[in-house]
């Protein structure tokens, strides 16, 4: 009798331990959830007109990029409500702990989330959202463009133009005012980021080299408005003139072409001699490299011209122009005939091309106003030297680089402001 007495009162034992492990559990729950306080993830936002859009980059996703205000440290048993000071510039709808926005207008608002727990409303708190309407950012493609049909905008290649704020549900057309230049707006699907990711890119067709000025339009919901307008730079085809190498060094030989027509190939020759051979008078010869490549060799001290032909194949090429190859055993070439910076810069820094050979020691620097600019140091990069330097003051210079008997120059512009630096090298 007293071991079965001893058995109920362990059971009871274990038993009241159990509780009290619970009890002190749940009270642990109850007492981390009541010092955990709601919040709200952003309390300043920007968007754009609509439901959904991508301030910064290429891609699109309905879902994925929602404009919304999302509640933190969410209690499970809590309902979150949401509300806008302004409809007229940004309404919301609560979905469980976010509150959807649409941008309506552009405008400022604040929305304000409430939670309701156990029969209690209170503030969790109020966000500011400024809705903004599409714009235009011109970028550096915008002045490089080529001439024939090509397309911009992607993951890897920067658009003529960044529409920021832009509305993914609203169309956008491009006008130029000249048959010569058309641009449009095209919608791609961006399956590598994933299902529902889009795109949007800029396919042109440039008939004549030139300036011309771009008018972008949005409408959206039957609304059509001016976003704005910037510049674009159609090039022709440019040759350079003559290229140095050094005997063993070699060139890539599209390197010689600027601005090559898009839907065009490009073709080589020697110009009275046999570019593909390399015998005992051969100063330069071009070869295909493993991935069809044409590549320019320099074999001996010399001066040799290749042609350059153009066309859509063998058959239909034409002359466009040709360059004088150099090999020279010491050179030293500009790599640029003018570089700019401006007062106040903490430093800027000069290229020079030079032989293999050449130890960075082995070149002299000279400077014909030294009132302008300090050089302070020197590197190597690969077949270029650089040289460091700080501006002093507004002017011109003009910098000699001497590597044994041969010589380069190349003149130095500084800027009164960095304002009057970014107009002079903007696109």
């Amino acid at each position: 009798m007293k071991e079965q007495k001893k058995y109920v009162i362990s059971v009871f034992a274990i038993f009241m331990m159990i509780m009290i492990t619970v009890f002190i559990s749940f009270s642990t729950v109850n007492t981390a959830q009541a010092e955990t306080k709601a919040s709200l993830e952003e309390t300043e936002m920007t968007i754009g007109i609509g439901t959904y859009g991508r301030y910064y980059g290429f891609i699109y996703n309905k879902t994925e990029h929602r404009y919304a205000i999302n509640v933190v440290s969410a209690h499970k048993s809590a309902t979150y409500t949401f509300s806008s000071s302004n409809k007229k510039v940004v309404t919301v709808k609560a979905s469980g702990t976010k509150g959807l926005l649409t941008g309506v207008a552009s405008g400022t608002a604040t929305i304000t989330c409430k939670q309701t727990l156990n029969g209690t409303t209170t503030v969790v708190g109020k966000a500011k959202v400024t809705v903004k309407r599409a714009l235009l950012e011109e970028t550096h493609e915008a002045a490089r463009l080529t001439l024939g049909t090509g397309s911009l905008g992607s993951w890897v290649q920067e658009p003529i133009c960044y529409i920021r704020y832009r509305i993914p549900d609203a169309k956008y057309t491009y006008s130029t005012g000249s048959k010569n230049l058309t641009i449009k707006d095209t919608r791609y699907e961006e399956t590598q980021a994933g299902e529902g990711y889009f795109g949007f890119k800029q396919t042109y067709t440039a008939k004549k080299a030139g300036t011309y000025t771009v008018t972008v339009k949005e409408t959206y919901k039957d609304v059509t408005r001016k976003v704005g307008s910037f510049k674009v730079v159609i090039h022709d085809l440019e040759i350079e003139d003559s290229y140095t190498l050094a005997p063993k060094e070699s060139v890539q030989a599209s390197y010689l072409l600027s601005y090559p027509k898009r839907g065009k190939k490009y073709y080589f020759e020697g110009d009275g001699f046999d570019a593909g051979v390399k015998n005992s008078n051969t100063i330069a010869y071009i070869q295909k490299d493993n991935y069809g490549n044409d590549i320019i060799y320099g074999v001996k001290e010399g001066t040799c011209k290749f042609n350059i032909y153009e066309g859509t194949s063998e058959a239909d090429k034409k002359l466009v122009g040709s360059c004088t190859i150099r090999v020279d055993e010491n050179y030293i070439v500009n790599y640029q005939t003018n570089f700019v910076s401006y007062v106040g810069a903490n430093s800027s820094s000069i290229y020079f091309r030079t032989s293999p050979n050449a130890l960075i020691e082995d070149i002299t620097i000279s400077i014909s106003d030294e009132s302008i600019i300090d050089i302070y140091d020197e590197a190597k990069l690969e077949l270029l030297k650089c040289w460091y330097f700080k501006p002093l003051k507004a002017g011109t210079t003009t910098v000699t680089a001497k590597y044994g008997d041969n010589t380069a120059t190349c003149t130095v512009t500084v800027y009164p402001s960095y304002e009057e630096y970014l107009e002079a090298v903007s696109y």
